[in-house]
């Protein structure tokens, strides 16, 4: 049977099948879910039925479903239904029973069902739900409909549209088809491909939507042709655009498009893509014209030789012919060398590599090569570099084409040279120099001072990968790499410096700190990286012994911080039980000898006493102040945030018409040492006596204390007067007298740092940082 018949068919046979659906369809549509009606379908052989509950278990099934799936009755009821779908099928299913329940019908719900065989049968399904007297759900009834014949012809239709198509593809010449109307029916991958669309860009379109209307007019003209004689049009030449935008050429045989009845449907065509012949026939028409112009206006110098004797001696080959490169850079006329031979017009050129290659050109037909050769006149000295390209045309005649390419080689030599200045700086530096290549991420240049720092030979180092070498990197200082890796694709330039350790060849971790830059091609691309080492393991080791010797003096420091406030402290206590106690009992006494006195009556008023009473309350006062200033209780007692509370306080009461602000932040499991606590104070009291001494002004003071893991930050500010920060004087003997020179020595004992901002009318600003761990 033809294709074509086979196609036709299945078609029918399919036009068949769903006819009889569609009838079936018609004889149950509307069905009630009565009784009758479910008994109808229970009974009936060409319809599979089926109730499912509300769970999606069988409570029925008819003949016609267990023929479908080969089980019987009691293999089936009670079970899931979703037991007999496909895999891929029972979560589809689930969404859709859930669907069914809520909206109470569906319809032509495809699912693929397993037999007991293990084979698949494809169906449709429609499916309605019963409901009791209050609406509650009862039962579902769903009626099968076996399609697996249906799907087997499709399968086949598409099957044989596919090998049809398949062929159509292969076939290297451009086919298509079109309708009465002009529309592209069909276009095969050649054609396709030779116009530069896509098969959806093509299909459904007529010639003029696809190309210019002069070269579309052409092919409409030929296919009407064909539509009104019906017979078919050979070897017609015609114009179309090529998938570049330029205009190409085929030769077309084109006939009539017939359906299975000889009825005329459109037309069909065969074309060969005859663009290539086309401009080789121009070309060659071409080359002939162009032949003696190109010759004579080529950039090149060009000569052409007639070959007298054996062709072993310049003497030779004889000029016949000249262009005009070639007499620019022989600086003569043409008369003055046509006739003339090789030797004659360059003497001694027998000893240059020229006339043998010449010979051998002359002798076999083969091109030749010369390579850059020095020639020296007389008059030049210095001479001339030349290149040259030889061959012999079918007349015999030897053709040389030459440049003068003095400049270029002249060039490569300084660029030798500089490279050999180079390879002796990169071989002598004492730092490392390499080289990795990033597309085979292997180094392709390692120089001996780079060798030197890991321990390898050349050859080792030059197998070791960039992998390998990552790998190598100390585990704490790989996102070093990681980071290179991010910079590079971020198309960075300079990469700028790093430090890391990297293990050498005796397992040892070196420190290095290496500079890198890309070097990127014409197009702009990283091609590779370039890096300079430097061995720094001696100047980190002397680093850590100085962080070493820096924590040890920084230690020192605060042991003498604490030395000099537990001097403080014993100073402040006896002041406070023993001078102090001793004024205030001298005043006591004094007090109550004067009241004595009075009321004797007899005695006058002793002159002064008065005044000796007060003048003690006054140093008792004083004494007090001096006792808190050199050691607050409440930093002993209660802590810094107590302490500094109040401090604070008793500032306000010293100034009460300025507004303080005070905050204190700690991590509740962060401890402060004891040497940052009283630092801390200090400067605080020392800034707040600062305030109420110099700034004039001043509304508003703010004290902030901040203490987390990175360490204890304070800020002490005031929007006084505030001065000139860059006329200020840290020298032995001059501070500005505000106690700034000790502040700053305060903090940097304990390892900290001090800054300080004002400026005259914009009040001042102290911020220190104390580290809270070593």
């Amino acid at each position: 049977m033809e294709p074509e018949q086979t196609i036709e068919s299945l078609r029918a046979e399919l036009e068949a099948a769903r006819a009889r659906i569609v009838e079936l369809e018609e004889k149950i549509g509307g069905c009630a879910t009565g009784g009758k009606c479910r008994a109808l379908l229970l009974e009936s052989p060409a319809l599979a039925y089926q109730s499912l509950d509300e769970d999606g278990r069988v409570v029925d099934v008819n003949a016609a479903w267990l023929n479908l799936l080969g089980h019987e009755r009691r293999d089936v009821l009670g079970r899931l239904f979703s037991d007999f779908l496909a895999e891929e099928h029972r979560a589809v299913f689930q969404e859709n029973f859930v669907r069914l329940k809520a909206s109470g019908a569906t319809r032509n719900i495809e699912y693929d069902l397993v037999h007991k065989d293990g084979s698949l049968r494809h169906v449709f399904l429609d499916g309605c739900i019963s409901s009791d007297e209050r609406q509650r759900f009862q039962c579902t009834h769903c009626l099968l409909r076996d399609i697996t014949g249906q799907k087997r012809i499709e399968s086949e239709l598409l099957s044989v549209d596919q090998q049809r198509r398949i062929i159509l593809d292969s076939v290297p010449a451009l086919i298509w088809a079109k309708d009465m109307k002009g529309r592209i029916l069909m276009a095969n991958k050649a054609l396709l491909a030779a116009i530069g669309l896509e098969e959806d860009e093509v299909v459904g379109r007529t010639t003029h939507d696809i190309f210019p209307r002069e070269i579309a007019d052409a092919h409409v003209l030929v296919d009407r042709r064909i539509l009104a004689s019906g017979k078919p049009d050979l070897g017609v030449e015609e114009p179309f655009v090529t998938s570049t935008g330029e205009m190409g050429w085929c030769i077309s045989d084109k006939m009539p498009l017939r359906d299975l009845q000889g009825k005329i449907v459109g037309t069909l065509g065969f074309s060969r893509d005859i663009t290539n012949l086309k401009i080789s026939q121009q070309a060659h028409i071409k080359s002939e014209t162009i032949r003696s112009g190109l010759f004579e206006n080529m950039s090149s110098g060009a000569v052409i030789y007639s070959v007298w004797g054996d062709g072993t001696r310049a003497a030779d080959y004889v000029i016949i012919d000249y262009n005009a490169a070639g007499l620019r850079m022989e600086n003569k006329p043409k008369e003055k060398v046509i006739g003339k031979s090789l030797e004659e017009l360059y003497p001694g050129i027998d000893a240059s590599p020229l006339v043998g290659r010449l010979h051998h050109v002359w002798s076999t037909g083969e091109t030749a090569f010369v390579p850059a050769f020095l020639y020296r006149r007389e008059q030049e000295p210095s001479g001339f570099w030349y290149e040259i390209r030889i061959f012999r045309l079918p007349s015999g005649e030897i053709v040389a084409i030459y440049d003068n390419v003095t400049a270029r080689v002249e060039a490569e030599q300084a660029l030798r040279e500089r490279e050999k200045l180079l390879r002796m700086v990169v071989e002598n530096v004492r730092d490392g120099i390499n080289v990795l290549d990033l597309k085979t991420r292997r180094y392709i240049l390692m120089s001996p001072s780079q060798i030197a720092l890991t321990g390898y030979t050349s050859e080792e180092f030059l197998n070791i990968s960039a992998n390998e070498g990552y790998a190598r990197v100390h585990p704490e200082d790989r996102y070093i790499a990681i980071n290179l890796h991010r910079l590079i694709a971020a198309g960075e330039n300079d990469l700028g410096l790093v430090e890391y350790r990297w293990k050498v060849k005796s397992g040892e971790y070196r420190w290095f700190n290496d500079s890198r830059r890309l070097i990127r091609d014409e197009h702009g691309r990283p091609v590779a990286l370039v890096g300079v080492s430097r061995d720094i393991t001696d100047r980190k080791q002397m680093e850590l012994e100085l962080e070493r010797t820096r924590q040890e003096l920084r230690k020192l420091s605060e042991q003498l911080i604490l030395a000099q406030e537990e001097e403080r402290k014993r100073i402040s206590q006896e002041l406070h039980d023993g001078v102090l106690t001793d004024i205030l009992a001298l005043k006591v006494n004094l007090e109550t000898a004067r009241i004595a006195l009075k009321r004797r009556g007899d005695v006058p008023d002793v002159p002064g006493l008065n005044a000796a009473v007060h003048s003690l309350a006054a140093i008792a006062e004083e004494v007090r102040r001096i006792v808190q200033g050199m050691r607050p209780m409440a930093l002993d007692e209660l802590g810094l945030k107590d302490a500094l509370e109040g401090l604070t306080s008793f500032f306000q009461k010293r100034l009460p018409d300025v507004g303080v602000e005070f905050r204190f932040e700690k991590w509740a499991t962060l401890t402060v040492p004891e040497a940052q606590s009283v630092v801390a104070f200090r400067l605080i009291q020392q800034a707040l006596d600062n305030i109420a001494s110099h700034a004039q002004g001043a509304r508003r003071v703010g004290v902030i204390v901040l203490a987390d893991a990175d360490g204890l930050r304070v800020e002490v500010s005031d929007d006084g007067c505030g001065f000139d920060v860059g006329r200020l004087r840290f020298s032995p003997d001059h501070d500005g007298g505000l106690g700034l020179r000790g502040m700053r020595k305060r903090v940097e004992m304990v390892g900290g740092k001090l800054g300080i901002e004002s400026a005259a009318g914009q009040g001042t600003t102290i911020r220190a940082w104390l580290p809270l761990s070593d």
